[in-house]
């Protein structure tokens, strides 16, 4: 893992505010479950994501090359929804979860997607009245992708490939397993951290550094005497 100790970061602090009528405390353990999920899908499992008071989330990320896509991913809202004909027939909150793979035919990357019992319901209803028709898959109403129904699915098993490489599969899957952010969330602060190495840990390497320095000076005084000594002289002031 790399951590924060080594790499530095950054840190940030989220507000959350429950929805109407919903708990706090509720609200923010949740958002801190789907975002650690989130992270998780961006290869940030070293990220530490805890709860500062009693609406507050502090996120500590790794420096890492994609950090602004990571920081990004925490506040999309997540919303997956399935349209035909430019309405909405089913949400995201039927599927279960959604995993990054490779189509077994073209090796492809793709997202699959398990819908639970009532969303295999209704998608079973829904591509079977609509088959050789054109449905739209939208996240926060970004097209993700518009596959054509070949047939009734009855298994409540989707894939849908054209979805770019396959860490970014992996990236979008991670998204929609995290869920919908039912809160709100508002960004309060943000700060770099600096590696700890930097400063206390140079100097403790520092210190280490030189006593090994002054004992093998010592050493070579005791064991050649003045050839030791000049010897020492010589290496400490080239």
């Amino acid at each position: 893992q790399q951590g924060l100790d080594i790499s530095g970061g950054m840190e940030l602090v989220y507000s959350v505010s429950a929805p109407d009528g919903g708990d706090e405390k509720t609200a923010v353990s949740d958002t801190m479950q789907k975002m650690r999920a989130r992270l998780a899908a961006y290869d940030y499992e070293d990220a530490t994501v805890r709860q500062i008071a009693s609406d507050q989330i502090s996120v500590q990320l790794p420096a890492k090359d994609d950090m602004d896509a990571a920081i990004a991913a925490l506040t999309r809202s997540g919303k997956l929804s399935f349209r035909l004909n430019g309405e909405t027939v089913m949400t995201g909150e039927h599927v279960k979860y959604a995993m990054a793979g490779r189509l077994q035919d073209s090796n492809q990357p793709a997202v699959s997607f398990k819908l639970d019992d009532e969303g295999t319901q209704i998608f079973s209803e829904v591509t079977g009245a609509h088959v050789n028709e054109t449905m739209s898959i939208y996240l926060d109403d970004e097209l993700i992708a518009s596959p054509v129904i070949s047939a009734q699915v009855t298994d409540g098993l989707i894939s849908i490939s054209q979805v770019g490489t396959l860490k970014e599969a992996k990236k979008l899957a991670g998204t929609i397993s995290g869920g919908e952010l039912t809160a709100s969330i508002e960004l309060v602060s943000n700060r770099t951290l600096e590696s700890e190495l930097s400063a206390s840990g140079i100097a403790v390497l520092s210190a280490v550094l030189a006593g090994v320095v002054a004992a093998v000076c010592v050493y070579w005084v005791v064991r050649y005497r003045l050839s030791g000594l000049m010897a020492a002289t010589s290496f400490l002031f080239c």
